[in-house]
C-alpha cells in the first residue's frame, strides 16, 4: 500500500508538470502602427520610415515606394517594454 501511494504521488507530480508545461499563457507582442516614408534607397533596396513618435525604422523592398508614402506596419515588441528594439514584421502600402 505504501508503494502504491508513492506511485500515485509520483504520477500526479509528473502529470501536473506535463500539464503546466503546456499551459503557458499566450503572449502576442504584436502591434500595428503607421509611418511616413522619409527616404528610399533603390541601390540598397531600403525604405526608411518615421512613425508618429519620431522614431525611424527601415525595411527592405523599395521597388514601388516613394518618399511621402504612408505605410502600415505590424511590429513585434521583442518581449521588452522598450520600443527601440522592436522589429518590423510586415509593411504594407497604405497611401
Amino acid at each position: 500500500m505504501k508503494n502504491d501511494l508513492k506511485r500515485i504521488a509520483i504520477l500526479a507530480l509528473l502529470l501536473s508538470a506535463l500539464l503546466l508545461g503546456f499551459a503557458r499563457p499566450a503572449r502576442s507582442g504584436l502591434y500595428a502602427t503607421t509611418a511616413k516614408v522619409i527616404a528610399v534607397d533603390y541601390e540598397t533596396d531600403t525604405i526608411t520610415v518615421e512613425d508618429g513618435g519620431g522614431r525611424a525604422w527601415a525595411f527592405y523592398g523599395a521597388e514601388d515606394w516613394y518618399a511621402g508614402d504612408c505605410a502600415s506596419l505590424v511590429m513585434d515588441d521583442a518581449g521588452t517594454p522598450e520600443v527601440y528594439d522592436d522589429i518590423i514584421v510586415s509593411a504594407r502600402y497604405s497611401g
